[in-house]
């Protein structure tokens, strides 16, 4: 689900810049693939004659009959909690990575929209009212201190405010920034919303201008290991996002960076669309663009492509060959990101592409959007000090998917795609876990005289079960040893075992120390 509009600041009712903002909703359709690029629906937002705002309604409406009638409607969203203010003020928000700005609703918000959520409170906090340029109004009084955000189904007014950001109760991850706390919202779409506002996590040329950019306000605070996010969904276990870097416990695999290729959206280039890992050619000869969306619950590409992609996979609507598509990958250099049918594939009373399509025009386009189904396979990393996008297969989707077929070589031999998540393993009983130890301990489980399988305390019984199912492993070679002394020789290689294990769980906390992560709820 995607709403997008135009941001039009205002004085005097002089529009003076427009920029981008965004809000996904699970109780929107989407209204217009068009919606979603800021130059198009900066065109449509302002719109002047009622001809042509009657025009741009029966194609949102059009276009919404048509998505529910193909099945294409992802009504999926992932929101979290941070905490604004001192004392702290809890909201949940979208993480946005395609808009600049974090919007609230604020507490002179007397709309129906703004009593249906939570409201930030100016009064009861430590907060600093900020004009345009992000400075107090007191030094600079000529500053705007307000804005009117339009958008195609709805309008919001709201001023700038200044406080302290955190993304944990007990105060993680703080730093204080510019944002918009509103005080007049419609009512459509904004009360059926799920959360209470948005965080944009995108470049500052999405921000309402200097000193309004989140990301860049949390590397400047220097309260994070690294000026990196990362984003992990999951379609079983937890989600969350991670600020100051990534969790390794969640990659199945090492990172696959690509260069930022535009630093606006977090867009990157690649340099063709794959079946099965070889070219389609479908990319132009300088490749496509795409923008890796956290703020998206689709996918979605130029209409031409997407068109030229439905025809050559020729999806049967009852679902016939499912059995027999490609893996559709998205190549860049000698690596391709692999999407499995069940992940491009609507699959309901009938089978069709989920790709929507999406023209957006230059200079920001034509552009692809990897929005939810793309980031549930990939622990996705936005690496602000460098500037690029890694990408490693998430721990989840490991469960049920070879990481091989995810992250491929190009030109590789195509794996059979995973139809079905594969049963959850089972853990290993105690017994069966092997390590390493030391020579004698193994020839004395062979060795031992018979009291050995008698034993007299629970170190003994636990190695008497050990030695019965490694049996098949033991080295005639090692020097045998009585009851007693093999016992200790045991439990002396146990405890080295341990401190190793310890210390490779120290390396991991070591690896995490600083991380902050924001759990993150998802809603169908």
């Amino acid at each position: 689900q995607v709403w997008a509009g135009t941001l039009s600041l205002s004085t005097g009712g002089f529009a003076e810049e427009t920029a981008v903002m965004k809000l996904q909703s699970a109780s929107l359709l989407v209204a217009s693939a068009a919606a979603h690029h800021p130059t198009l629906a900066a065109q449509k937002a302002l719109l002047q004659s009622e001809r042509e705002a009657a025009e741009a309604n029966a194609e949102a409406s059009l276009t919404s009959q048509v998505v529910q009638q193909l099945g294409i409607v992802h009504k999926t969203e992932y929101w979290g909690k941070i905490q604004v203010g001192t004392p702290s003020q809890e909201f949940t928000v979208i993480f946005d990575t395609g808009s600049g700005n974090l919007i609230l609703p604020g507490d002179n918000c007397k709309s129906s929209a703004c009593k249906a959520h939570r409201r930030y409170d100016s009064t009861s906090s430590t907060s600093l009212k900020v004009g345009k340029k992000g400075i107090p109004l007191d030094q600079e009084p000529r500053q705007r201190k307000g804005a009117t955000v339009k958008f195609g189904t709805g309008t919001i007014h709201g001023q700038f405010f200044q406080d302290q950001l955190c993304f944990g109760p007990q105060g993680e991850g703080c730093t204080f920034v510019n944002f918009i706390a509103t005080t007049m919202e419609s009512d459509e779409p904004f009360t059926s919303c799920s959360f209470d506002g948005i965080m944009g996590l995108g470049f500052k040329d999405l921000s309402m201008g200097q000193g309004f950019n989140i990301v860049d306000d949390i590397g400047k605070a220097e309260s994070l290991p690294k000026n990196q996010f990362a984003v992990y969904l999951s379609d079983t276990g937890s989600s969350e996002i991670t600020f100051g870097g990534y969790r390794k416990r969640q990659a199945a695999t090492e990172p696959f960076w690509v260069p930022v290729s535009k630093a606006s959206y977090w867009q990157i280039g690649i340099d063709d669309i794959a079946y099965n890992n070889k070219k389609t050619g479908l990319c132009p000869q300088a490749g496509c663009q795409v923008a890796v969306d956290t703020g998206t619950s689709l996918l979605a590409g130029p209409s031409d492509i997407i068109q030229k992609l439905q025809d050559q996979l020729n999806v049967q609507l009852d679902c016939s060959n499912m059995g027999t598509l490609p893996n559709l990958g998205f190549v860049v250099g000698e690596k391709v990101l692999n999407l499995e049918p069940r992940d491009y594939i609507d699959q309901g009373d009938t089978c069709s592409v989920a790709l929507m399509t999406l023209d957006v025009p230059p200079p920001r386009g034509p552009l692809f959007i990897f929005g939810d189904p793309f980031l549930r396979r990939f622990l996705t990393v936005f690496d602000r000090d460098h500037n690029k996008v890694g990408f490693s297969v998430a721990k989840d989707a490991a469960a049920s998917v070879d990481p091989e077929i995810l992250i491929a070589t190009l030109n590789a031999p195509a794996k059979k795609s995973a139809k079905e998540a594969a049963p959850t393993t089972a853990a290993p009983k105690p017994a069966v876990v092997t390590t390493t130890a030391a020579p004698a301990k193994t020839q004395a489980a062979k060795a031992a005289p018979a009291e050995a399988t008698k034993p007299k305390s629970d170190h003994v019984a636990v190695l008497s079960e050990h030695q019965a199912v490694h049996r098949s492993s033991f080295d005639d070679d090692v020097p045998q040893l009585g009851t007693a002394e093999f016992v200790n020789s045991w439990l002396n290689a146990l405890d080295s075992n341990s401190k190793s294990f310890l210390s490779r769980s120290e390396s991991v906390e070591d690896e995490d120390a600083g991380l902050v992560s924001v759990s993150l709820q998802r809603k169908k």
